[in-house]
């Protein structure tokens, strides 16, 4: 979510910023979209069978916005399908620590700007 340097919300009418997530474990799926409404720049992170630790990462306008690990626990033989698995879950929550690290990050260099 990126705010201005009184910490409102960007609106609808804001200079859309160039946001970019990587990951270095598990798929990103689509491409990276703001939400008008909320703020919000989202993109789907899918779990992989595999287990391990990613790395989520996210840049601004080119500059490093900070990074959060996101644990997957892999798929233990069950229906084969992830929408469910635990590490969905977390990788939501860890997506959304993201989005506020990103958040404070702006703050700060608007405030320092």
């Amino acid at each position: 979510k990126l705010v201005d340097g009184d910490g409102n919300l960007l609106g609808p009418d804001a200079d859309e910023h160039d946001v970019a997530i990587a990951t270095d474990l598990g798929l990103l799926r689509d491409e990276v979209e703001r939400s008008p409404l909320d703020g919000f720049y989202r993109q789907t992170l899918q779990a992989q069978r595999k287990p391990g630790t990613a790395t989520v990462s996210v840049t601004v306008d080119g500059e490093d916005a900070g990074a959060v690990p996101v644990t997957f626990e892999g798929d233990a033989g069950g229906c084969g399908c992830t929408a469910s698995s635990p590490a969905d879950t977390l990788a939501a929550g860890a997506l959304c620590a993201l989005v506020a690290l990103l958040s404070l990050r702006r703050r700060r260099e608007v405030a320092r700007g």
